[in-house]
Order: structure tokens, then sequence, then C-alpha cells
């Protein structure tokens, strides 16, 4: 049935795909508050302990998250766009997980300075203000 008729298929389960896709969008909701807390608080020196902050923060799953739910969101945008749907949702989704995993391998290179050692304070304070604009439309979408 997906594969002979695929937009049947999403009609069908359209609630339940999207239940499912929920569970991801909660993961890197939390995943992104953690790591906006951690960057306000070492931006403001209030935290010391840096061992390890990339792979505490962003881990395998977190990428893997993101792009399961990039993938997810084309084809459905694909085959709402086939049968000529409105596809602005989708678009909107799209492009905010593609600006979240290039955040994300921001984060994690600033992350793998800050475990090297003293990176540059403007970038703390730059990365710090973006993990804050990346968190804002997880709430909404």
């Amino acid at each position: 049935m997906i594969i002979k008729k695929p937009y049947a298929f999403l009609i069908k389960y359209f609630k339940i795909i999207h239940l499912v896709l929920v569970v991801p969008m909660v993961y890197l909701l939390y995943v992104f508050k953690d790591i906006s807390s951690f960057l306000k608080a070492y931006d403001n020196n209030l935290t010391t302990t840096t061992a390890n902050a990339a792979g505490n923060y962003i881990t395998l799953f977190t990428y893997l998250a993101i792009l399961a739910l990039l993938i997810v969101n084309i084809v459905i945008m694909s085959l709402m766009k086939s049968k000529r749907k409105s596809t602005k949702y989708y678009v909107i989704c799209t492009l905010y997980y593609i600006y979240l995993l290039a955040s994300t391998i921001v984060f994690y290179a600033t992350f793998n300075a800050i475990d090297k050692g003293t990176p540059d304070t403007t970038l703390i304070g730059f990365v710090s203000s973006l993990s804050v604009i990346t968190l804002i439309p997880s709430y909404i979408l």
C-alpha cells in the first residue's frame, strides 16, 4: 500500500505519523534547551565544569533525530506537492531542520573548542544567542 498509493497511506495514518514525529521533536527540544542553558551559564561564567561538553549534549541520536525528521518532512512535502496540496508547513519545517542541523554542527564545534581550552568570549556570546534563536521555533513547530 505504501509503494502503490503513498498519498492514501499518508491520509489514512496522518495522525499516527505526526504523533510519531512528535517524539524526536520533543527530544530535540529537550536537548537544545539544555544546550542553551549550558551556553548561557558558560557565557556568564557560572559553570566551570566542561569535561566532554560536546559528548554530553550532542550525541549521535541528536543527529539521527534531525535527519529522520528532515527526511520524513521532505517525503511528506513531495507527496503533498504531487497532489497539489498546501506544503507551507512542511517547507517551513524542512528549512528549520536544515538550520537545526547546521546549528548543531556549530554547537558541536564550539563545545570542542570549550573542551580544548579557552574559546573566544565573543564566539561564546554569539553561539549562546544562536542557541536561544534555535530554541524559539521549536516551541512553535
